[in-house]
């Protein structure tokens, strides 16, 4: 009673920390309408609130129009009823729509939401004495700089959500960020103390981070679109727009030199451009605001800018392809010896049985006749002058020798028209060479099982080839830099390494794999490796993917990711045997994604576990090697095909789940039922599929779903699903703070009580919980 109390105690603890998190969040979105809603443009107008109310998710468009609004009474109380009406437009718009998906997602839906209400409202109110709306030229204006701002919110809401960073996006990508970090920015722009502007200040920071970690280019696009914005409060400070874009240039130019240099180039570019100023006292204002934006830069800590770099401009090198070259060679290397073993055997049997002499029925009469009538006196009489006779004799004794197995002599005499002088030795010497027959016809059969599943290696071979090839094509580049600083952190180690390659994919993500030579029994410390991986790239890592081959160790780190996995397992063995039929896997492996591989052999003891372990074992070390699910499980099948001459059978069920995004797929050749719990509902997964060690051309059923924090699954054998499955779902529906590992050992534990009849098997369970 009291765990129960416990459990339901911490579950609404977790239910309530959900509630303040989305809370913070709403927050947020309330404070970000409330600070926009505070910046102008020409003549006063406010478009930019409007924008943000747009472009923002339909679930925080609530809380942002209240801040925007509320901003709007506070800093512009004249025009404040008309805007509040726009805003809540916006909104209803947004709610009306959003079921449309072909119109919501349209990336011209926020520029029209935005640009419709303000021109509707500002016609409306041209002929209002009250309203600064003089003549329709401003209307226009204000609409289309809201509708332009619009598209870039809300196309930086899409690329946050991509999970890409910098290097992933190109030039198009990179200035829709920075107009829509400087649309924030500008909203600090009239915020100002003894004259100086927090929002210029802030502006130039950015570009000088800009200019300082990605170069001219970036520094020159931060510089456009920070001075475009923040020359439009007036005609005044149009000279800003030329002053940024030049400071950052200069800054892009001077930031080899260091911080100091570029923060510098940037004070005098932009104040020598403020001599355009009609106001002269802009001179001084701008020079002390370049002044402490460069003393701000300068204080901004190496670690982070480090990290910054890290993730958003990461470092290109002329040697990338040479890179590639290098990782794709060791990823080969690595498939090859773990293929290896299944290939040579199926090699040297083959050439053993294709070297022996191949018969036919035929020589089975023809070689007892042989070696029975050599030295016979009427051996002239029965194959010359009776020829066909004698013939017809010997093809008369096929169906009973096919029938029986054997003949005897009274066989002979029956369907002989003459009677044989040594019809005994002839019947024994039949039996000999149809003996000899029967295994040269099974020889050839196995021959051809043979052949056929040399050709299934060869076209699972083909396919890890390709699959390798698409791996090392999603690189975007290798890190030529990080792999330097690991080589000499792994040799202050006194660590050797066969290769090092770090890649990074279009997202940003670095994989780094390391194939280290191990020294007899001395372990390699691999969370010593993790944290060197650490401290050289500046980016977090998982803990390493381990994979052993002869005398290398091979690691896969890779980056962490969005998402948390609780995975526990229990086992039931059938009738108190030392082996169990099921075995069970499972590992992140290595770029983002949890891997569990369920497999049932056939039966129960000894050989079921043979079967079933053999499969998970080659299935697990193909995929860490880095081949693909239906390229790993055509080795699997040919190897269990060719294990023996008796039938072995194994079922597999895996289930790869995305920690980035939460996406689940479940793989099945002959498994039985998933079940997943996602908000609140349990799903049962379940198709028809063959298990492996059967037939050639088994392949795996696949099913997705997405899943998000709080969700969990369930892997079982057959031997769990007892009659209905309704308990198992109750238990998962109720499954909520408990350990996983503990959970498996409840469902094995209530599927062993439910067992009826004195019948036994072996029970297998995997339970998974996806984690924040």
């Amino acid at each position: 009673m009291e765990a129960t109390t416990l459990r339901k105690r911490q579950a609404g603890d977790l239910k309530f920390s959900g509630l303040i998190r989305e809370g913070i969040i709403q927050g947020v979105y309330f404070l970000l309408g409330l600070l926009i809603s505070s910046g102008a443009s020409i003549g006063g107008i406010s478009p930019f609130p409007a924008s943000l109310a747009a472009a923002v998710p339909l679930r925080y468009s609530g809380m942002t129009v209240a801040g925007a609004s509320l901003g709007y009474i506070i800093t512009n109380p004249r025009e404040a009823f008309r805007y509040i009406g726009v805003l809540v437009t916006i909104a209803g718009l947004k709610w009306l729509l959003n079921d449309v998906k072909k119109i919501s997602r349209s990336p011209f839906f926020a520029p029209v939401i935005a640009f419709v209400p303000l021109v509707a409202t500002g016609v409306a109110l041209l002929y209002v004495s009250t309203s600064r709306m003089t003549d329709l030229s401003m209307c226009l204006i204000e609409a289309s700089l809201s509708s332009a701002a619009a598209y870039f919110l809300w196309r930086t809401w899409e690329l946050s959500e991509s999970l890409r960073t910098l290097v992933g996006f190109n030039q198009q990508e990179i200035a829709c960020l920075c107009v829509s970090g400087c649309i924030l920015i500008f909203s600090l722009g009239s915020l100002e103390i003894f004259s100086v502007s927090v929002g210029r200040v802030l502006a130039i920071v950015l570009i000088l981070m800009f200019a300082y970690l990605g170069g001219v280019g970036t520094g020159t696009i931060g510089g456009i679109s920070s001075g475009l914005l923040f020359s439009l409060p007036s005609t005044s400070l149009s000279f800003l727009s030329g002053g940024f874009a030049f400071g950052g240039l200069v800054a892009g130019l001077f930031s080899n030199l260091g911080r100091l240099p570029a923060g510098v180039g940037f004070t005098l570019v932009n104040t020598l451009m403020s001599f355009a100023a009609e106001d002269k006292k802009l001179v001084l204002i701008l020079f002390i605001e370049g002044l402490l934006a460069t003393g701000i830069f300068m204080l901004i800590p190496t670690k982070f800018t480090n990290t910054v770099k890290a993730y958003c401009f990461p470092e290109k090198n002329e040697g990338d392809s040479k890179e590639l070259r290098e990782g794709v060679i060791a990823r080969l290397d690595c498939a090859a010896e773990a293929i290896d073993s299944v290939k040579t055997c199926v090699k040297e049997v083959s050439q053993r049985l294709i070297s022996q002499d191949m018969g036919s029925k035929v020589k089975v009469f023809e070689t007892a006749a042989h070696r029975t009538c050599k030295t016979c006196g009427m051996r002239a009489y029965c194959f010359k002058r009776e020829r066909e006779s004698t013939r017809e004799d010997f093809s008369k004794l096929w169906e009973p020798l096919t029938n029986e197995g054997f003949i005897t002599q009274r066989d002979i005499d029956e369907n002989f028209s003459k009677k044989c002088c040594k019809g005994q030795e002839l019947a024994e010497n039949i039996n000999q060479s149809f003996r000899a027959y029967l295994s040269e016809v099974d020889t050839k059969q196995r021959i051809v099982e043979i052949q056929s599943l040399v050709g299934g290696q060869f076209s699972a071979l083909s396919l890890m080839l390709s699959d390798l090839s698409e791996n090392f094509s999603q690189a975007q580049y290798a890190d030529a830099s990080a792999k330097e600083k690991l080589l000499r952190g792994l040799k202050d180690l006194n660590i050797v390494a066969k290769s090092c390659v770090a890649l990074v994919n279009t997202r940003g993500k670095m994989t780094i794999e390391l194939c280290l030579v191990r020294r007899g029994r001395k372990e390699i410390d691999t969370e010593e490796i993790r944290l060197l991986a650490e401290e050289v790239t500046g980016r977090p890592f998982e803990k390493p993917v381990e994979s052993f081959e002869r005398d290398t160790l091979r690691l896969l780190l890779s980056q962490k990711s969005v998402y948390e996995v609780e995975v526990g397992s229990s086992q039931h063995i059938a009738r108190g045997q030392n082996l169990c039929g099921d075995c069970c896997d499972y590992y992140k492996n290595g770029e983002g994604s949890l891997v569990a591989v369920l497999s049932d052999g056939m039966g129960t003891g000894g050989a079921a576990a043979v079967d079933s372990n053999m499969a998970v074992t080659i299935l697990t070390r193909l995929l860490k090697a880095g081949i693909s699910y239906d390229s790993a499980l055509s080795v699997v099948n040919s190897s269990l095909m060719a294990k023996s001459e008796e039938e072995s059978t194994a079922t597999l069920d895996v289930l790869e789940v995305n920690l980035f995004s939460g996406k689940i797929s479940m793989m099945k050749a002959g498994a039985p039922t998933t079940f997943v719990r996602r908000a609140g509902r349990v799903y049962e997964r379940e198709f028809s599929s063959l298990p492996v060690g059967i037939l050639n051309g088994v392949t795996f059923k696949k099913e997705e779903l997405t899943l998000h924090e709080g969700d969990v699954m369930l892997m079982v054998s057959d031997g769990a699903l007892v009659g209905d499955d309704n308990w198992i779902q109750k238990m998962l529906l109720n499954w909520d703070d408990t350990p996983s590992a503990d959970f498996a050992s409840e469902v094995v534990n209530e599927a062993m009580k439910r067992r009826r009849g004195g019948h036994d098997d072996d029970i297998t369970a995997i339970a998974i919980k996806l984690c924040a």
